[in-house]
């Protein structure tokens, strides 16, 4: 788990309260212990993060989270003891969540931040050329906007090659969310064409058949791209239906798609508001809808009679 992602788990934990507060007693010598249902939902959060998922478990193996119930009665000592752990989960969170806030200091103080996966490479070389490539894509994209926007590094994450970007505008991210749909919308129908084309050499077709259907595929993905580009176009290019405009549009889909297709990724800040988050595909949810047609239903406002799609994300995503 990215130490970006532990940060998020942490304040939605925090947001909930301290994880002591979440148990409430009677005052009979036998506890009544109330709000285990809250404890056991905050508890299978900790319990994937290091360094606070032991003491989770203990919290969560105890007699009184074994239970399905909301409540359950307990001798003092047992509930002190639960008691006295909650409040242990509470300081170690403090603690980890205080250490990662000041180390996103500036991420969490950028208001118009993504965050963006670098395909999975170990070559020196190749890292440099997805750098050089994912900046041309950045550039072009944004050359399209009515406002200026600029394009800042603020931090980097070992493990997988993650860089948080600063863009400068809320309309940049805007636009760089619809940039991302379209890329995940191209990959969901290249994968499914290549199940597709799995499936028909299994039936020992003749190749001449294999090849036009192959044909068939590749001019599909093309005109999904093109029609990507010129919606693109239409909803964010200051220079609405201008060939070269479009042209450039094109190119920043397909790369990105590219890049998805070698393990890309982009992602809204963490702290983004959910109309933001909104407008970034979830990409393990996308690329798991049953369809391409399901996905560009979704996806699309509306279509045209010639199935060209509207880059918006969906309402339910």
């Amino acid at each position: 788990m990215r130490q970006s992602d532990i940060l998020q788990q942490l304040l939605f934990i925090r947001s909930k309260g301290t994880f002591a507060s979440h148990l409430h007693s009677t005052a009979n010598s036998n506890q009544e212990v109330l709000g285990l249902s809250l404890l056991r939902e905050r508890l299978r959060i900790a319990l994937d993060i290091p360094g606070l998922d032991k003491i989770a478990k203990r919290i969560a193996d105890s007699k009184a989270l074994s239970m399905a119930a909301d409540s359950c009665s307990l001798s003092y000592s047992d509930y002190t003891r639960l008691k006295s752990q909650a409040e242990d989960l509470d300081k170690m969170s403090e603690v980890m969540f205080n250490y990662l806030k000041s180390v996103y200091s500036e991420s969490l103080a950028e208001p118009h931040l993504i965050t963006i996966r670098l395909p999975t490479q170990d070559q020196l070389g190749s890292v440099s050329h997805s750098i050089q490539e994912l900046d041309d894509i950045l550039s072009q994209c944004l050359s399209i906007l009515d406002e200026p926007s600029t394009v800042r590094v603020i931090g980097w994450e070992r493990g997988s090659l993650w860089i948080d970007i600063a863009l400068g505008a809320p309309i940049a991210v805007t636009c760089i969310g619809a940039l991302a749909w379209s890329a995940v919308c191209v990959l969901k129908k290249y994968r499914e064409s290549q199940l597709i084309e799995k499936l028909v050499e299994a039936q020992n077709v003749k190749n001449e058949m294999l090849e036009d259907l192959r044909k068939t595929m590749r001019d599909s993905l093309n005109t999904l791209i093109s029609a990507e580009a010129r919606r693109l176009d239409e909803n964010h290019s200051k220079k609405k239906g201008d060939p070269e405009t479009i042209q450039r549009l094109t190119h920043c889909v397909r790369s990105l798609f590219e890049m998805m297709q070698q393990g890309a990724e982009v992602h809204p800040a963490l702290m983004a508001p959910q109309e933001v988050k909104d407008a970034f595909p979830k990409m393990d949810e996308v690329l798991g809808l049953p369809s391409t047609t399901k996905l560009l239903k979704d996806h699309r406002d509306s279509e045209t009679d010639s199935g060209e799609a509207s880059d918006h994300p969906p309402s339910s995503m």
